[in-house]
């Protein structure tokens, strides 16, 4: 697809559909038991040009993020953006008044919009960037922490979180390999563009998030792992970062609340499969977003991890276990690149998928 006209083909946005995934607690990471009835799947309504809105105000936020190094928190930092986070989302969900923001930050309030945006200021450290629903909104947690590198992401999750009328949004706005892509990445997008054209920007042989595939990404510093990524860098996986800081944030406003985050991996990495999906934490019903996402893509093969698939499954991702500590559910979904393209490129498809992410709550109050 071009650049040029990407934004043209941003027109998904939703009214909030009903929650149908309460599961019970404690649930393995995926397991699918016995399979569910399929839950009905239906497109939203549809808000013109919300989701173009939207990306329009996160892309100033990601300019530059491809040659940028991530520079992460201290203790002191990282314990104030956590509690900034939390007011913030308290806030937005209450009604109050934003409140303000640590040094470096700061909050943009649209009016008429009904989304907060808190983000990084003059001097960038790769700290992501945060949308938070004001009002009613529904109990779920929208992340994309690779929008440069998994090409596609940026918008499919801005889509599942308008059309789901999500709380929050969260996205890295650094890229995975500062500067220093991968042999296979070529040139993967033009600067400030939210993850469309360009050339393949997915993981190598292991794709993204598979268990052990991010080599040394354990920590805030230090050299490079085994895939040549920066610790801090690859915000999925560093034990410390304001990203992270931010997921832990959102779940001391909302504890419980459910976390999806989307990820991509090439076609060669898993033959002839559309998305593989993991769960992890009380409350995820893996069994249940596999039937309602099989409805929604009739055609393509999804995986449930590991019982049906044994790559791919988000084990070493850092929000993951923060959501596990946390009590809350966390869905983690890798989506081919094949996948992707047809996503960005087609609003019903787009429209379809995002319906099929209803979180484990009722929808907002009217």
């Amino acid at each position: 697809m071009r650049i040029a006209g990407y934004a043209l083909l941003l027109s998904l946005a939703a009214s909030c559909s009903s929650g149908t995934c309460r599961g019970g607690a404690g649930a393995a990471p995926g397991i699918v038991s016995s399979a569910p009835s399929a839950p009905s799947v239906t497109a939203p309504a549809v808000d013109e040009g919300a989701e173009e809105r939207l990306l329009a105000r996160i892309e100033p936020m990601r300019k530059r993020g491809r040659k940028l190094e991530v520079d992460p928190p201290d203790d002191i930092e990282e314990r104030a953006f956590q509690a900034w986070v939390a007011a913030a989302a308290s806030a937005a969900r209450d009604g109050g008044a934003p409140p303000a923001a640590p040094r470096g930050f700061a909050i943009t309030v649209a009016p008429g919009e009904g989304v907060w945006l808190l983000s990084e200021g003059r001097r960038r450290r790769g700290a992501g960037a945060l949308a938070l629903r004001v009002g009613p909104a529904t109990p779920l947690i929208v992340e994309a922490p690779h929008t440069f590198y998994d090409q596609g992401t940026l918008p499919i999750a801005i889509s599942v979180f308008t059309a789901q009328r999500a709380r929050a949004l969260l996205i890295n706005t650094a890229h995975r390999y500062a500067g220093r892509p991968r042999p296979d990445d070529g040139d993967e997008e033009a600067e400030g563009v939210g993850g469309a054209g360009g050339a393949e920007g997915d993981g190598g042989a292991g794709g993204e998030g598979g268990a052990g595939c991010e080599g040394g990404a354990g920590g805030a510093g230090g050299g490079r792992g085994k895939s040549g990524v920066l610790p801090a860098q690859d915000v999925a996986h560093a034990e410390r970062s304001f990203f992270l800081a931010a997921h832990r944030g959102l779940l001391d406003a909302h504890p419980g609340a459910p976390t999806a985050q989307f990820h991509g991996f090439q076609d060669k990495s898993a033959p002839g499969v559309a998305v593989i999906v993991s769960a992890v934490g009380p409350g995820a019903d893996l069994p249940t977003l596999l039937a309602a996402l099989r409805q929604a893509l009739p055609d393509d093969t999804i995986h449930g991890y590991p019982s049906e698939i044994r790559k791919l499954g988000g084990e070493s991702n850092a929000q993951a276990r923060g959501s596990l500590g946390a009590g809350a559910p966390f869905y983690h979904v890798e989506i081919s690149r094949t996948l992707r393209d047809r996503l960005v490129e087609g609003a019903a498809l787009r429209r379809r998928f995002a319906a099929a992410f209803s979180p484990c709550g009722p929808a907002p109050k009217r």
